[in-house]
């Protein structure tokens, strides 16, 4: 797996995660509740999982999917020949406040239309995940 300045807030399951909140954490209440919580302050903000090696703050033990990136070869699973595998497979558990849900598709439009493209979408994307009013046959839709 290779870091790019490109690709290195791009995590390779797909999250972006310049907007995650543990990168974002500059915000007094957001360290102190994450404080809270037992993660240590010195590990906020987050540079990004491809800086930490992994070892997102908010993860107990460092993350399997990026691990597994890692002992595969690829910057991004959607590279992998076992794309989409389980670690990926959503789940409606906590699917309100994880972007979990929105991996796949955040890899498929990586994918298909490359990193820039994706970045530049990436928080519209997320937005339209959270904020979103889903209407039949047309998609999240932001109201």
């Amino acid at each position: 797996m290779k870091t790019t300045n490109e690709n290195r807030m791009a995590a390779p399951c797909g999250t972006y995660c310049e907007i995650c909140f543990a990168h974002q954490a500059g915000a007094n209440a957001v360290i102190e509740s994450l404080v809270a919580r037992g993660i240590p302050r010195d590990r906020f903000p987050c540079p990004g999982c491809r800086e930490v090696q992994g070892a997102c703050p908010v993860l107990e033990t460092p993350c399997s999917t990026y691990r597994c990136a890692v002992e595969k070869g690829v910057d991004f699973c959607h590279e992998c020949a076992e794309f989409p595998c389980d670690k990926l497979n959503p789940a409606a558990h906590r699917a309100e406040t994880l972007p979990h849900n929105i991996k796949i598709f955040h890899l498929c439009f990586m994918k298909q239309q490359g990193l820039e493209a994706w970045k530049a979408k990436a928080a519209d994307i997320q937005k339209r995940y959270y904020k979103g009013a889903m209407r039949v046959g047309e998609g999240p839709v932001l109201e």
